[in-house]
């Protein structure tokens, strides 16, 4: 599950079953009361406890006014491009890493950001996360 605010930060989790009750607890985990939720149209978002306005992507309809899901667009291409030219396989069992890699990408992966800072944030966020060989096979 993922989403991504306007400035461009994302935050994300695997879920078993991305349903109406997964989706709508994790928006009222992670999200703000106080704001507004764009989402494509889908029976999937009706139960949002937010503002929500969706497109209609079906009608052809992908941008009205500020309501738009195109950010999404880069979330869902950089797990996807890395399966296919970095991974190569993805297991089931470590699909929360592939998930925080990716998410950690598209968050410090910004040009603006100096090589030196985004190469820190690698660094600290490393920190106490060693996994060894065998925790990764077995």
């Amino acid at each position: 599950m993922r989403a991504r605010e306007r400035s461009g930060l994302e935050i994300a989790e695997p879920v078993e079953v991305a349903d109406q009750q997964t989706v709508t607890e994790f928006a009222a985990s992670k999200v703000c009361d106080s704001l507004t939720i764009y989402t494509g149209k889908s029976k999937i978002y009706d139960h949002l406890p937010f503002d929500h306005d969706p497109v209609d992507h079906s009608a052809g309809e992908y941008v009205r006014g500020d309501v738009q899901t195109n950010a999404m667009k880069s979330v869902l291409a950089v797990p996807k491009w890395s399966i296919h030219g970095t991974w190569r396989q993805v297991w089931a069992k470590h699909l929360h890493r592939y998930v925080n890699e990716a998410t950690f990408r598209l968050n410090e992966g910004n040009v603006e950001i100096h090589t030196n800072d985004r190469i820190d944030a690698m660094v600290s966020k490393s920190v106490g996360k060693r996994i060894t060989y065998r925790v990764v096979i077995a």
